[in-house]
């Protein structure tokens, strides 16, 4: 028995241990030993074990509700305490908001994407070995799925709780608040929860990275357009801020666009950078030659010849989560200032009701983790679609309640700037405030139920 065999459980120990003492996310993944903690390293495990640690990731037993719930409050406190550390450092005018947009634009366009082409890279180097090969179009369907059911929950809430027209400027800004979850965000959570834990760590990581193309490709089609076409904000110019893609030319053309401009800007919106490094992983982790120069993947015994160029995306990959913890904090710690100062609220169309607030927040906190998250995995399992990722199936169903259950995308207050819509901006930014109030305690409700699902 080799190295990597004796560092899994064993399918007989699984069979003798209680249901009570053995939770599936400590049994599937076995703590790294003393000193080793590369990416390295967990990948030779994984490939070496081949099903193995997919039939390890599916242990029967389930952890406790009590024992998920402090998981999952633990996760919230490093998350508050870095956000405070975040707010602090823009009450004391450490980040000011010229450095929260150079912090916000190095995240997106390299810090995100350095992450995501590592961990996906990963992942695709050992799919076959992992049983992994139909997780791709899996993720992809699920996150396209849960966005079409906001779509169609956030019109209902419009027409019957907020009693707002869907298609009014207000009713737009509230709709994308809806639809899209934040995209960044569970990385943060997966990260603090299975810290320790390299292989599911792994998993988890490359299911969301997965599930940001189907968001993507969404978000910067249907909710830039959805913004675009608000009524009441025409003759704004664009303002200086994150630049993603084809975004910063269509926001200044002032024709009609052609079929071939569209069609180009339209990609380039899609082509976002953090999908771009999805997609790169994914070439680098597929493709034999590239694989055997660049990624360290299992099944070889001297690092890859030009292991360099990995090692260093991991290197600027480690910068994505502290980077977007300080913006978020940040940019929550200025809404609630100028909220404060009563500053944004001098449209009356974007002055926020009880009802519009409470519409929101039930899109968010409720609806989407019980019919985007729970609802969908139980479709999934009744249909049979989770035996197409065999062994990983508690891994895809927790990210999917875990995207289920995020606040509202941090970026929803980078399209109206890009439309040089500022009290849509400014509006939009009080709207995500309450929204993370209330959503980031509740969604650690939600993270003990996907850990004890």
């Amino acid at each position: 028995m080799n190295r990597s065999a004796r560092l899994l459980p064993q399918p007989r120990t699984h069979a003798r241990q209680s249901p009570s003492r053995t939770p599936w996310l400590s049994a599937a993944a076995v703590p790294l030993p003393p000193g080793v903690g590369s990416s390295l390293h967990v990948e030779r495990r994984l490939a070496g074990a081949g099903s193995g640690v997919a039939q390890a990731a599916a242990v029967t037993s389930a952890v406790s509700f009590g024992a998920a719930l402090g998981t999952s409050l633990n996760a919230m406190g490093e998350v508050a305490t870095s956000m405070l550390i975040g707010a602090l450092a823009y009450r004391r005018g450490i980040l000011t908001p010229q450095v929260l947009m150079s912090v916000s634009a190095l995240t997106v366009n390299i810090f995100i994407p350095a992450l995501l082409c590592g961990k996906v890279a990963m992942i695709a180097a050992g799919m076959q070995a992992l049983g992994l090969t139909k997780w791709l179009p899996l993720v992809l369907a699920c996150a396209l799925i849960q966005i079409g059911v906001q779509f169609f929950l956030s019109g209902r809430l419009l027409r019957f709780v907020a009693r707002v027209a869907p298609d009014s400027a207000k009713g737009r800004v509230m709709r994308l608040a809806m639809m899209f979850p934040n995209s960044a965000m569970p990385l943060v959570f997966v990260q603090a929860i299975f810290r320790g834990r390299g292989d599911i760590l792994l998993l988890a990581e490359g299911a969301i990275a997965f599930y940001l193309i189907g968001w993507s490709s969404t978000f910067w089609t249907a909710g830039f357009s959805l913004l675009q076409g608000a009524p009441g904000e025409e003759g704004s110019e664009p303002t200086s801020g994150v630049k993603l893609g084809a975004d910063s030319v269509a926001a200044s053309e002032s024709r009609r666009p052609d079929l071939l401009q569209r069609l180009r800007r339209d990609v380039g919106r899609v082509l976002s950078p953090p999908v771009c490094g999805v997609l790169t992983g994914l070439v680098f982790g597929l493709v034999p030659l590239l694989r055997w120069l660049v990624v360290p993947h299992g099944g070889r015994l001297s690092p890859p010849p030009l292991g360099f160029l990995f090692y260093g995306l991991e290197n600027l990959g480690r910068a994505a989560i502290p980077s977007s913890q300080v913006v978020l904090a940040g940019s929550l710690a200025r809404s609630l200032d100028r909220a404060c100062r009563g500053e944004g609220c001098e449209a009356d169309v974007y002055r926020w009701r009880a009802r519009d607030l409470i519409s929101v927040v039930a899109a968010r906190v409720l609806l989407g983790p019980v019919f985007c998250g729970l609802g969908l995995c139980w479709l999934l399992r009744a249909l049979g679609l989770l035996s197409a990722a065999p062994g990983v199936d508690r891994v895809l169903a927790f990210v999917l309640i875990l995207e289920s259950a995020m606040p509202s995308a941090q970026n929803a207050i980078v399209i109206p700037n890009l439309l040089g819509h500022q009290k849509m901006a400014a509006a939009m930014a009080q709207l995500l405030l309450f929204v993370y109030i209330v959503a980031l305690p509740a969604a650690s409700i939600w993270l003990a139920v996907g850990l004890h699902w």
